[in-house]
């Protein structure tokens, strides 16, 4: 009776905190094009400064944009997990994505992405569009959460600056 306990006991514990998907050299900030046309995050910070050097299309428009993102590699995922993000700005912004423009405001949203194989690598870009804006509504804060089946993997909180608009 003892012997079988104890080999349970030792069962429970080392494999208590034995969690499916784990990431590592997790990094967010400023997205630079490499070399070779790969893009990676190439300035790691919290600040953004939105200074409309890039290009990106939003709603089938060619526009001035910053690119900032994050990127991590994974290992011990399951053949496909599921990362949910959650984020929440502290004002309303209109979202959207190269082929169209969401018609509403929302300083809340949630995406998911999927991580497949069983390690790699993730680079996610995203961008804000060159805007000016009155020196009250010039900052924004962001606060991304993103968790896989519950479990947080990583926070990610971002200042973002635009022009102020002259008067």
């Amino acid at each position: 009776m003892f012997v079988k306990f104890t080999s349970l006991f030792i069962l429970l514990l080392c494999c208590s905190n034995v969690y499916a998907t784990e990431i590592t050299n997790f990094k967010s900030g400023l997205v630079c094009q490499g070399l070779k046309g790969e893009d990676s995050i190439c300035h790691e910070t919290t600040n953004i400064y939105i200074t409309g050097q890039g290009k990106c299309v939003w709603g089938g428009e060619r526009k001035s944009c910053t690119w900032y993102g994050f990127e991590f590699d994974y290992f011990n995922n399951t053949n496909e997990a599921i990362l949910n993000c959650k984020y929440m700005d502290s004002q309303a912004a209109l979202t959207g994505n190269t082929k169209e423009v969401e018609k509403t405001e929302s300083s809340v949203g949630e995406f998911s992405i999927k991580l497949s194989g069983k390690q790699g690598h993730y680079y996610h870009p995203q961008y804000f569009l060159m805007t000016t804006l009155r020196k009250e509504r010039a900052l924004l804060k962001s606060n991304t959460v993103c968790s896989v089946d519950g479990r947080v993997l990583f926070t990610m909180k971002n200042k973002v600056y635009f022009p102020i608009v002259s008067k």
